[in-house]
């Protein structure tokens, strides 16, 4: 195994290099690890099929379209969810 010598700025450069690139990379897992498929967003709000399509349909809910997948950001289901929720006022 060959060893490299290098002085402390150029290995704190690469070390700062690094830590942005993990940052960015984490930053980029948050973006693809929020899209939900069809099926998963039906569960997740625990509605059926069509009734998530009824909501496409009224643009009542943002997706993403390619094709024929169709993808939904786990945010805007959490948006949908809180407009929709029922207050309980005590009495």
């Amino acid at each position: 195994m060959n060893t490299i010598q290098t002085d402390q700025p150029t290995i704190d450069f690469i070390c700062r290099q690094l830590s942005q690139i993990k940052k960015t990379l984490e930053e980029k897992k948050d973006i693809f690890n929020e899209l939900l498929s069809a099926k998963d967003a039906e569960a997740y709000m625990h509605v059926s099929k069509r009734y998530l399509q009824t909501l496409r349909d009224r643009q009542e809910l943002a997706f993403i379209q390619r094709g024929q997948l169709i993808l939904y950001r786990k945010s805007e289901l959490d948006r949908w969810l809180a407009e929709h929720e029922v207050k309980i006022t005590k009495r």
